[in-house]
């Protein structure tokens, strides 16, 4: 049962916390409330939180004097001395236990959930105590290493947000080779400038899942769309005939991509490796008029300026969508001179550069620490303790 929450008193922790590791911004419970759910079960420093509805096996290993409740959609590990939770917080994580969690898990529930004696009846292979934190040490290393990356990637993305306000606020002002002030820029709407818009409609009746091939025409879909790029992961493919028949999303080097149902407003530009390929229902492209640089509307799209218009045009209540007649309707302020389009674009396509290699950094570390549990809580390399 959901318990009252009050504007302050005793943290109250839900999986919302867990998967967001948002441990001081949380709910509150009353002192009363506490002293009850305290009679039931008392979570202790030493203790594993995990999520187990909605979101499973996701865990946190509580390392703090902690006086707090959680709910019920939380399973809580308590320790004994014959394990170290150090070991067990990364055997969670660890892809075996995982693939466990999800065997037990009731996935016809909604929202799907494992049970608590579901849990238990997972298995854990732990070897003797001096070992477990032997190997909790090496991979305590790697998540430092992970998390110290994680706080670089958001230092860059602030850093980043900081210069594009500067930028589409005009306080940043480009000059050009002779030292002189570009003219004042201009303002108008998507729609009355010469961009082509679909209207994503011949996304609705192909492709079928059968119509998926291991190969063929690119085929791309929201999650195609990290960062302002396209990526190859999760691809699908569409065989040429297919392809033909879908002739309104044939794709153009410099065509600018956007979410349209669901997450609106996710963007990417298309790069000559994505020429000819087809997109979704989910998905509109812009094609670009000769009088606006592809890489400079990409970044205007993705700036505040873009973002606070795609909230405010969106529409739908269980599923948001943004029609095209909404797209036509986002107003643009854009250099009229492109070469300040092509500077602005040259800056800011910089650093989004310089993110993704740290992103790549990022995901090669954690690809390192899988490997090396992999080794390490298989028994597959030995330690000398």
């Amino acid at each position: 049962m959901t318990p009252n929450y009050t504007i302050k008193g005793v943290p109250f922790y839900s999986v919302e916390t867990v998967t967001g590791n948002k441990w001081e911004n949380t709910k509150f419970i009353s002192e009363d409330i506490f002293q009850k759910e305290s009679k039931r079960v008392i979570l202790q420093k030493g203790d594993i939180l995990m999520t187990r509805i909605g979101d499973i096996g996701t865990a946190k290993l509580i390392d703090w004097d902690v006086r707090a409740s959680f709910y019920v959609s939380l399973a809580l590990f308590k320790n004994k001395s014959c394990m170290s939770f150090k070991f067990l917080i990364h055997y969670i994580g660890y892809h075996a236990f995982q693939h466990e969690l999800y065997k037990n898990t009731i996935h016809v529930a909604f929202p799907k959930k494992i049970n608590l004696s579901e849990i238990n009846k997972c298995h854990i292979v732990s070897p003797p105590l001096n070992e477990q934190e032997r190997i909790a040490e090496i991979l305590s290393t790697w998540d430092d290493a992970i998390i110290k990356q994680e706080q670089l990637i958001t230092q860059k993305e602030l850093f980043k947000k900081g210069i594009m306000q500067q930028i589409f606020s005009q306080k940043i002002r480009f000059k050009d080779e002779n030292g002189n002030n570009y003219p004042t820029w201009q303002s108008k709407k998507l729609g009355e400038l010469d961009i082509f818009i679909s209207d994503g409609n011949y996304g609705e009746l192909y492709p079928k899942s059968h119509d998926m091939k291991n190969s063929g025409v690119p085929f791309i879909r929201a999650n195609n769309i990290k960062n302002l790029c396209l990526v190859w992961d999760n691809m699908k493919f569409i065989d040429n005939d297919l392809h033909l028949i879908l002739t309104s999303g044939h794709l153009k080097t410099d065509d600018i991509l956007i979410t349209t149902r669901g997450e609106i407003g996710m963007l990417a530009r298309v790069t000559e490796e994505f020429n000819g390929s087809n997109i979704n229902a989910q998905i509109c492209l812009l094609r670009v008029p000769e009088c606006l640089n592809s890489r400079f509307l990409l970044q205007f799209l993705s700036s505040s300026y873009g973002k606070i218009q795609f909230k405010s045009l969106q529409t739908g209540s269980a599923l948001k969508q943004l029609p095209k007649s909404s797209l036509e309707n986002i107003k643009v302020n854009f250099p009229a001179i492109p070469e300040e389009q092509t500077k602005i674009a040259n800056v800011l396509t910089n650093i989004d550069d310089e993110i993704n290699k740290q992103i790549e950094i990022l995901k090669q570390l954690k690809l390192q620490k899988q490997a090396l549990m992999q080794k390490l809580l298989t028994g597959k390399m030995g330690l000398t303790i």
